[in-house]
């Protein structure tokens, strides 16, 4: 689609609020790893990360919840349409 893959439409979205910047995308920086570690020792995180990452995933819980929606919508429809 014109607005992107669902990926690409939350990465624009953590763009735009400024959770993520284009170059953490780009080559994979130093950002992204704070924000998706889990219990490296090396990679410092501080409560403004783990705020940003609380958001994210609530982000990605949304579009989930978006997704199985639609899909019960579409069994619901499949389901009850004649054969």
């Amino acid at each position: 689609s014109s607005r992107g893959t669902r990926l690409e439409q939350l990465i624009a979205e953590w763009n735009n609020t400024g959770r993520l910047s284009a170059a953490d995308v780009a080559i994979g920086g130093k950002r992204i790893a704070v924000l998706t570690t889990s219990g490296d020792s090396r990679v410092k995180v501080s409560i403004g990360d783990l705020t940003d990452r609380i958001a994210m995933l609530q982000d990605v819980r949304g579009r989930v919840s978006l997704m199985k929606r639609d899909l019960e919508a579409l069994m619901i429809y499949v389901h009850g349409s004649p054969q």
